[in-house]
């Protein structure tokens, strides 16, 4: 039983800035395309098939497909499985050695729960193995 009435939940902690879209305008074909990156978090009922944010075929993509298109459908989230699209985006500091390929960047975060427990469950384990 939990002392505190707080909801139980899940938090996202990114471990570095982020950068959300990086087209202002909403009509510009590039963020049409990459809708995805409007929003940092984005939460879908399951639905076999919706595997990419940008849509399965995001280059030659019409736009009828990804989160900005499935999250139009209005679909409830309610008593079924989700899917939470986070959406990682980083701006970095051009290197020589990033030069004409981009060898790799690294980019994580966090989900820590809250709120399961009244107190730490590590207070109880036994003194003697």
């Amino acid at each position: 039983m939990r002392r505190l009435s707080f909801l139980s939940c899940f938090v996202v902690f990114p471990c570095l800035l982020l950068a959300i879209s990086v087209q202002a305008q909403s009509d510009d074909g590039v963020q049409k395309v990459g809708a995805f990156s409007a929003h940092r978090l984005w939460v879908t009922p399951y639905k076999e098939g919706e595997l990419y944010g940008a849509g399965t075929y995001p280059n030659s993509s019409t736009c009828e497909e990804g989160l900005a298109a499935w999250t139009k459908r209005n679909r409830s989230i309610e008593n079924t499985d989700i899917v939470a699209w986070y959406t990682l985006g980083f701006h970095h500091v051009l290197r020589e050695e990033d030069w004409p390929v981009m060898p790799m960047m690294w980019h994580d975060f966090v989900i820590r729960p809250f709120h399961f427990f009244a107190q730490n469950p590590a207070l109880d384990l036994p003194k003697e193995p």
